[in-house]
């Protein structure tokens, strides 16, 4: 099991790190969109940790968070995050495409808080 949570984890640092590239290059939705795979993959790490169970086919960062009972002071950053899964992606979810709608503020927004939870993730991963 261990193996697998490492490779999660691993993975969703990958992905934030993407997310960091792609915001210094101005793609902010992108950045968007990586930071919710990031912080997704990084919960189902914990998931499996904790549950010590395959973690349940869902990009909702929502019941993920409900799950693991994410700190309260995270848990509006989740909210907001977990809808960009969809929105940054497909444009007729806000009607238009979806990388006139994010900018930097946005991108960093969500990295700042993204590298918030992955220390209380990591902080927990490294409990017995």
């Amino acid at each position: 099991m261990m193996n697998r949570i490492q490779l999660w984890f691993e993975q969703a640092r990958k992905d934030l790190e993407v997310a960091k590239k792609l915001l210094e290059d101005s793609y902010y939705y992108a950045s968007a969109f990586f930071c919710q795979q990031a912080v997704e993959k990084a919960l189902k790490a914990l998931y499996l940790k904790k549950k010590r169970e395959v973690p349940p086919p869902t990009h909702s960062l929502v019941v993920l968070g409900n799950e693991l009972k994410v700190d309260r002071k995270l848990f509006d950053f989740l909210r907001r995050l977990s809808t960009e899964f969809i929105a940054t992606r497909y444009p007729d979810v806000i009607g238009d495409v979806p990388y006139k709608h994010y900018d930097r503020e946005v991108a960093e927004y969500y990295i700042s808080n993204a590298e918030v939870l992955f220390q209380w993730i990591e902080r927990k991963l490294s409990e017995d």
